[in-house]
């Protein structure tokens, strides 16, 4: 959401300064008078505002709005990198072929419903068979992608190598020749 108010238009530095005061707990008689006494701040109230100072009240209004939009934001980016920490740490765990391992998992199951078939009730293998069948697909879609990650990589690479022939090449066409 785009907002319009005294704070909203100040620059992005100082809003998130702004930002760490308030999750900090810094008061709020404080930070209206920090703001205040900012040269940055004073030329935004002056060319927008008539020279009208920031107030509690604005303040106020920021913490309803500006600054719940950035604990939000900042809660997703911290989900964000934890769940690429994670994801490197299982691509780690898995040698970098994670999907590769899920799939050697899933035959495994399925080996196992299988060897189940005589010991089994039909409506127990019947629901395992549909459990294995969904995550199948995820597990297909999954290593189609990393497939194709490392086809476009051979292909860059095959690329750049081509590239570097033809620029050795032209390189020694236009050496001058020996005397």
């Amino acid at each position: 959401m785009s907002r319009k108010g005294k704070i909203a238009r100040l620059p992005i530095e100082i809003r998130t300064q702004l930002n760490r005061r308030i999750e900090d707990g810094e008061p709020g008689k404080l930070l209206v008078e920090w703001l205040n006494s900012l040269p940055s701040v004073q030329e935004v109230l002056r060319s927008q505002f008539d020279s009208r100072p920031i107030n509690e009240p604005n303040l106020s209004g920021w913490k309803q709005g500006g600054y719940r939009d950035w604990v939000a934001q900042q809660e997703t980016l911290a989900q964000a990198r934890e769940i690429v920490h994670e994801g490197g740490q299982l691509a780690e765990a898995g040698h970098g072929r994670l999907s590769d391992n899920m799939a050697t998992i899933l035959v495994a199951r399925y080996a196992t419903v299988i060897a189940a078939l005589n010991t089994c009730e039909i409506a127990e293998l019947d629901q395992d068979l549909r459990v294995l069948d969904k995550l199948c697909r995820h597990i297909t879609e999954l290593r189609r992608g990393d497939h194709n990650a490392i086809r476009i990589k051979f292909q860059q690479a095959r690329i750049e190598r081509t590239h570097d022939k033809h620029e050795m090449g032209r390189q020694l066409t236009r050496a001058p020749a020996c005397t």
